[in-house]
């Protein structure tokens, strides 16, 4: 990968619309040839060049060149990602993976020896929600950053509303009246194979049959009522067949994640990573509709509430993928640079491993570091009784926490402050056991003197 950046021509003329340029190889490129490198003369790490090129047909001139290269894609841990062989007491922790690369074909975050394919031939649609120039996104066109190039786009009063509050970055808010993006493209039929769509959305108010998407006859998710939700196919005798989750798990103005997945006999919905329902289906019909965000169809279903990443892969995820997609963001910055975001939670006391591995469409790749990281639990101490080092007699206290040691690391163990038992309340109304063994031991010793001299007053008395 070659960034171009524009300099001054050797006939002072400068690089209007050439401002950035991409050469896949430029030492062989037919529109540029290399004269001669100076190096990096300015310190800035991009290297400049000498160099003859032809841009749009235009005639052949010379220029002076800044050209950056990378041999092989770039990725990297950013905080706050922990430290290599960190330990942690929290059930759950932060990854933060970017990546440079113009041409992605794949990325793969591993855990624990298992490959999590985030982004590749697949994942057929991409919908960050971002409303970001940098990836030509406006307000009535929305960019698909799989490599299928699904974009969406809204017209008139019809397009939904970009604001900055989405669940990651931004998100469009639909109306409830007209609102909604139009995707059109065969890659979405799914003739006679399996897929899986994964969308956020915060609903404002959900009625009956408020579509969050629709395929017009063939697929479509949309509520049953306020706090349930139904996904529902059509097959190929024209019947509609759906699974529901009809467990009470969507709240208003709450985020919820719902992913829909077909497989080769099963309809099976989760939502917010969970697994809730299942039913056999027949083969699904399809159409040459468009895939509506936001409504069933352009006419119907519409849906009132905020949308954030729709993501639609043309295969079935497994139960594993979809908690970690459900942890995960994935998103692109711009046309080279890439975040990878993930809360990974309920993570169990053990030793844990994780990496991340990217590839570009010629084959480079190059991955992280393998990071360790060490979740354990706090080891119980028993409190430390009596007061004499205190200072405060009768009470129970911890003066500093205690440090715990093992193999292979030191953990802090905070101990109960203090227990308060006060011994100032005996006399009272509070009688301690202590003074119950008193007062015991002092009328066995009256009682036994009364027996004894009633037992010596009887033997003077014979006498």
């Amino acid at each position: 990968m070659y960034v171009f950046l524009g300099g001054a021509s050797l006939d002072n003329k400068t690089l209007a619309n050439e401002a950035e340029y991409i050469f896949d190889n430029p030492t062989t490129t037919g529109s540029l040839s290399w004269w001669v490198s100076s190096g990096d003369i300015n310190g800035d790490g991009w290297d400049e060049f000498c160099g003859v090129a032809k841009f749009n047909g235009s005639d052949t001139k010379a220029y002076i060149f800044s050209v950056k290269g990378y041999e092989y894609p770039r990725i990297d841990f950013v905080e706050p990602t922990l430290d290599n062989n960190s330990g942690v007491e929290n059930k759950a922790f932060i990854v933060n993976l970017t990546m440079v690369e113009y041409n992605l074909d794949d990325f793969i975050f591993n855990w624990n020896n298992t490959n999590y394919s985030f982004y590749d031939k697949s994942l057929i649609l991409s919908l960050n929600f971002n409303n970001n120039s940098n990836i030509r996104e406006n307000s009535t066109y929305f960019v698909d950053n799989s490599e299928h190039d699904n974009n969406g786009s809204g017209s008139g009063d019809g397009c939904p509303l970009f604001n900055l509050t989405g669940k990651f970055n931004g998100a469009y808010t639909f109306d409830g009246i007209n609102d909604n993006v139009s995707i059109g493209d065969t890659s979405l039929d799914f003739i006679g194979g399996n897929f899986s769509i994964s969308i956020w959305f915060k609903a404002s108010d959900f009625d009956n049959n408020d579509s969050l998407y629709g395929k017009q006859d063939q697929y479509f998710l949309h509520s049953i009522d306020s706090n349930n939700i139904r996904f529902e196919i059509k097959n190929l005798s024209g019947v509609w067949e759906s699974v529901d989750d009809n467990y009470g798990s969507i709240t208003l103005d709450g985020w919820h994640n719902v992913v829909s997945i077909v497989n080769d006999s099963d309809l099976i919905i989760y939502t917010d990573g969970v697994y809730k329902n299942k039913i056999t289906y027949g083969d699904i019909e399809t159409t040459d509709n468009n895939l509506i965000i936001g409504a069933y169809s352009n006419s119907t279903g519409f849906f009132n509430g905020t949308i954030d990443e729709v993501r639609i892969y043309n295969r079935s995820l497994s139960d594993d993928e979809v908690t970690k997609f459900y942890q995960s963001e994935f998103m692109k910055y711009n046309n080279s640079d890439w975040r990878f975001y993930v809360n990974v939670t309920n993570v169990i006391p053990d030793n844990h491993t994780y990496y991340g591995w990217v590839n570009d469409t010629i084959g480079n790749s190059n991955k992280t570091e393998v990071r360790s990281l060490n979740f354990y639990r706090p080891i119980p101490v028993a409190p430390i009784t009596g007061g004499g080092s205190s200072g405060r007699s009768g009470n129970n206290v911890v003066e500093e926490p205690v440090l715990v040691k093992d193999k292979t690391k030191e953990l802090i163990i905070d101990k109960e402050i203090e227990e308060n038992i006060d011994e100032t309340k005996i006399g009272e109304g509070e009688t301690s056991r202590r003074d119950y063994v008193i007062i015991i031991v002092l009328i066995s010793f009256v009682f036994g003197v009364l027996i004894q001299t009633k037992f010596f007053s009887k033997l003077f008395k014979k006498k």
